[in-house]
């Protein structure tokens, strides 16, 4: 990227409200009209900043293609206290030397697109990391007509163009490479990390791509394909992986990624556009809601399967895996908001997900020792099979040593994959060690004390998912609050599903442990205010019962998000009534932050459908949380979400880190588990009254996984209608007892008259 420098904010904010000119091309204009391509005619007024250009990915390997450097998930330079992803010299680099007329994102085929002319021919420039073959990126060239094309190839294996882009990092060249290796068709070279780990340990990487000609004279409609191959020292990895067949390079690699669209979110907009005027900000925004909706699911689901897969599972970091943002690291974000809608609509990712908590529990079990606890602790920036970020002595302040809510966080996410999958061996055999040995970090990580003549057990110096309690004079910094509402619940519901999996695989546990457990589950401190039936979000010195200092004023409020947790994600799981989530969501909301709208409107909405559900939400509300999650911090023509909401008159940040997965896992969730009306419980999937979005006629899980099951679902207003996979046996019982046989031929069920609500079961 060289030094290029991302615009100020105003001049990137809204850039996709800018209709830019349509492609004349049926293939591209009907997916332009479906959502499913993103089109920019690179008309001056609409040309988006390097920062949100669209990433290319299989979870394996990724970039930007306009970006000079290439990452792979796991790969790291550096220990703790100095350590970031690794930064590969991008060997993509290569321009035509032509008029650079128009770029597209097609998620269809996951291929981002160049249209240049020379001599006044079309040339098409493709991109894409291979599905099936994960350790290649390819560049392909395809012409209208014969013509002879000038390549301009910027690629530095020194590095010294990797200045930084403002949105992308700006690290330096972070491995020793050796001589090339020149042949008459490609080139390799070999690097080592510049710096060791806290292991001692270095990394090699090895590149191997094919020689590009200055001058390539091109027969019209014929592809000319070029190779770049990547590979690592990383564990899972091999430094000489066979090259792919050539010849069939394209066609393998969408096979493999049809098998990803065999499932996904269906918008049908209505009939009759909407083109509704929305107070956004200040802005008055013109759009039809269903069509926005379309292509915003597209483009998160593009993300998020550009950025995992099954067979690498080495985590996601918030910011991708195509960026240096959050230098890598890898945070509760894809555990809370990454993997849930996976769960459903990709399990075998979800799945890969956890792997990667599983493989830290090693190094999460050196951290606990290391804070003088139990059991095992998950690092709050974790790198390499979970290493730490920072806290590297286990002493000190802010995030990283008091975050602690992360250890928690895990476990819950893993249980709710076992209740999603039904998966018992995959408990048995991942689940239960990290349950198991969270159980025992909560246990030993509580202080007991006595209060009314019972034993509670509280958690004291820990700094809330609110980071922006920092500095409000409650010392969350230092020496941190205590009973923060989101940590409590998450370590009692650690103990609750500890003693779950017990249960279901019949593990032998002394029985005064599981006493042990039981009390402190029981008698762990959620904070409450009684008088206005709410909860009260923590407590310390300065801030009794979460009052104090400066912590709720304009300039310091809740941000991104606490107490609204224990209603969503957590509500099913603790009881909260509604009257207790609608007094949280009236307390809590005013005093949210507005920047972080990637992380808090996808909650607020789905409360709000929650609350609807129980005759005590509000429509205009819930709208309007949901139309922020999707433009409030999502910029350019391809989607690209950022972590902040860079509207000038929002308070907080307004900096670029961008490629935000969070915000695409968050606003998915709106979908999969508001307004669809499902949510995975103990007791099965449980059905709600579903609500279509405003400006949809109907949309559909497509495909979706419950207990090995497949089913689709459609949702129109008055009705939903449900098939079955050609596999398994899936029923849905409603209030009354009456079982709906979910058939693959279909079943129609009439949510006017259905008795809510139902479950979804694997027996009949």
């Amino acid at each position: 990227m060289g030094g290029n420098s991302c615009p100020q904010a105003s001049d990137v904010v809204d850039t996709y409200l800018k209709v830019p000119q349509d492609p004349t091309d049926e293939y591209l204009l009907q997916g332009v009209t479906q959502g499913s391509i993103f089109y920019d005619s690179l008309i001056a007024s609409t040309k988006p900043s390097l920062c949100y250009q669209p990433e290319i990915g299989n979870g394996y390997i990724a970039t930007v293609p306009n970006w000079d450097a290439v990452y792979i998930p796991g790969l790291y330079n550096g220990k703790c206290g100095n350590i970031h992803k690794a930064r590969i010299p991008s060997p993509l680099r290569v321009a035509v030397n032509g008029t650079e007329v128009a770029n597209y994102l097609d998620t269809n085929k996951a291929v981002f697109v160049k249209h240049w002319t020379v001599q006044g021919v079309t040339v098409e420039q493709m991109f894409y990391a291979h599905r099936a073959y994960r350790h290649v990126l390819v560049m392909s060239l395809k012409s209208s007509g014969d013509v002879g094309v000038d390549l301009v190839n910027s690629f530095d294996i020194s590095g010294s163009d990797m200045t930084g882009s403002g949105c992308a990092g700006s690290f330096t060249n972070d491995f020793k490479w050796g001589p090339p290796v020149v042949t008459a068709t490609n080139t390799t070279y070999a690097g080592t990390t510049t710096d060791p780990n806290d292991d001692g340990v270095t990394f090699t990487v090895q590149l191997t791509f094919d020689n590009i000609p200055s001058t390539l004279h091109m027969v019209g409609g014929q592809v000319y394909d070029y190779v770049f191959m990547f590979s690592t020292t990383v564990e899972g990895d091999t430094l000489t992986p066979p090259p792919p067949p050539r010849g069939d390079l394209f066609a393998t690699h969408l096979q493999e990624w049809s098998k990803l669209l065999d499932t996904g979110i269906d918008i049908w907009p209505s009939a009759v556009p909407t083109n509704a005027t929305v107070a956004l900000d200040g802005l008055g925004l013109n759009f039809n809601t269903g069509e926005a909706i379309a292509r915003h699911v597209n483009a998160s689901i593009y993300f998020l399967r550009s950025s995992i897969r099954a067979d690498w599972t080495h985590g996601v970091s918030p910011g991708g895996i195509a960026t240096q943002n959050y230098q890598g690291a890898i945070f509760f974000d894809m555990d809370w908001y990454i993997a849930p809608p996976l769960r459903l609509l990709h399990p075998e990712l979800a799945r890969g997900i956890l792997q990667y908590r599983y493989l830290s529990l090693n190094e999460s079990k050196k951290i606990a020792t290391l804070f003088g606890y139990k059991g095992a602790m998950f690092a709050w920036t974790a790198a390499h099979k979970g290493s730490p970020f920072g806290c590297c002595d286990g002493k000190g302040g802010y995030e990283d040593c008091l975050e602690q809510h992360i250890t928690g966080d895990v476990a819950v996410g893993a249980w709710a994959y076992y209740l999603a999958s039904g998966d018992v061996d995959w408990l048995r055999e991942v689940g239960y060690p990290i349950l198991q040995l969270v159980a025992e970090w909560v246990a030993s990580r509580v202080t007991p004390r006595t209060a009314n003549g019972t034993t509670v057990y509280d958690i004291a110096d820990v700094l809330p998912v609110d980071e922006w309690c920092v500095g409000s004079g409650c010392g969350c910094e230092t020496p941190g609050v205590a009973n923060d509402a989101q940590m409590n619940a998450v370590c009692k519901l650690a103990m609750e599903h500890f003693l779950s999996a017990v249960q279901v695989l019949n593990e032998t546990v002394p029985p005064q442990l599981l006493q042990q457990y039981t009390d402190i589950a029981e008698h762990i401190v959620i904070l409450k205010n009684t008088t206005h039936n709410r909860h009260t979000q923590f407590t310390s010195p300065t801030c009794p019962g979460g009052f104090g200092g400066t912590h709720y004023t304009p300039s310091h409020t809740v941000c991104p998000e606490d107490v609204l947790y224990l209603s969503y994600p957590l509500g099913e799981a603790l009881g909260v009534p509604a009257e207790v989530t609608q007094s949280d969501y009236e307390f809590f909301v005013p005093v949210t932050c507005e920047e972080n709208s990637g992380m808090t409107t996808p909650i607020h909405t789905v409360v709000q459908l929650d609350l609807l559900g129980q005759q005590l939400g509000n429509v205009s509300l819930m709208e309007a949380e949901f139309n922020r999650s999707m433009y409030a911090g999502c910029y350019g023509p391809y989607y690209v979400r950022n972590e902040v909401d860079k509207h000038p008159d929002i308070t907080g940040g307004h900096f670029d880190n961008t490629h935000f997965l969070t915000g695409d896992g968050g606003y998915l969730q709106s979908l999969v588990y508001g307004f669809s009306g499902l949510r995975v419980t103990e007791a099965g999937l449980r059905w709600t009254v579903p609500r279509l979005p405003s400006g949809v006629a109907s949309f559909r899980l497509r495909n979706i996984t419950w207990h090995g099951v497949e089913v689709t679902i459609r949702y129109e207003e008055g009705r939903t209608e449900m098939w079955r996979g050609p596999s398994g046996v899936l029923c849905l019982t409603d209030a009354s007892g009456s079982v709906h046989p979910i058939t693959p031929q279909g079943t129609q069920v009439q949510t006017s008259a259905f008795h809510f609500p139902g479950l979804f079961t694997t027996t009949c």
